[in-house]
């Protein structure tokens, strides 16, 4: 059995609702959690509350110097998406390095931060890119900076080749992020790529074909007009408990 329930709201506040029960959780691609039910009756007890059809959580817009991306928009979408090539080329790296293609069609950015696997693509780069979320909940909405969404995880580090299917947690936040009872992830705000501001993503992998990576990091480096650096920072995954921001 891979679930005990489903319900595939068509707005938020229907969505917000649906998850004020207990044992309900978000889906959104589905690419952690199907791997983890099909390999163990992880939610034979739950209620998957498949977010892909609510307009919130779509859609890829500029404002106030942010690129705005829905949480359930699928990765493939971003790797097509002018906007965030030109306005974030460090996101679009990462984005282009999970999985293989199948994979992005279904993955989703907001699920890539709220399944909080230390060595996961898109967090490295939203971590070294100042992203903020959006969540939504029972008591309102919030807006965060991404690195404030993880608790430190060491048995993200244990179990083996950090794989989908061996993943300790059938529910992410029960140990690995902040979220509270009934919140998830609408929006995530990424400030576009600054003049003179260069950026890369790398990731390493000893598994075969599109793995999770082993260790990843994103760099990001400023200059000023005079061509001195004025701000550097990087994200180092796989190799700590949680994302780490090097400043």
């Amino acid at each position: 059995m891979l679930v005990g329930g489903y319900a595939r709201p068509y707005s938020l506040d229907e969505a917000v609702d649906l998850l004020g029960n207990p044992n309900a959780m978000v889906m959104a691609g589905g690419t952690d959690i199907l791997v983890k039910g099909r390999s163990r009756n992880l939610y034979g007890s739950r209620t998957l509350v498949d977010v892909t059809g609510v307009p919130e959580l779509l859609g890829i817009t500029t404002h106030d110097g942010l690129l705005d991306i829905g949480a359930a928009e699928p990765l493939s979408n971003l790797v097509e998406s002018e906007l965030v090539r030109k306005l974030s080329p460090v996101l679009w790296q990462a984005v282009r390095s999970v999985g293989g293609v199948q994979t992005r069609n279904r993955a989703t950015l907001g699920g890539n931060l709220a399944n909080a696997c230390p060595a996961a693509d898109g967090i490295c780069a939203c971590v070294a890119l100042d992203a903020r979320v959006v969540l939504v909940g029972p008591n309102g909405s919030r807006a965060i900076p991404v690195s404030d969404l993880f608790k430190p995880c060491a048995a993200c580090l244990a179990h083996e080749g950090m794989l989908v299917r061996t993943c300790l947690f059938a529910d992410p936040r029960e140990k690995k992020t902040t979220l509270a009872a009934g919140e998830l992830i609408v929006r995530v705000l990424i400030p576009v790529r600054a003049e003179r501001e260069y950026g890369s993503y790398v990731r390493l992998s000893s598994n075969e074909g599109v793995g999770l990576a082993d260790v990843n990091a994103c760099a990001v480096v400023r200059y000023d007009e005079c061509g001195a650096i004025c701000n550097a920072q990087a994200c180092v995954g796989g190799m700590f408990p949680q994302p780490c921001l090097l400043n």
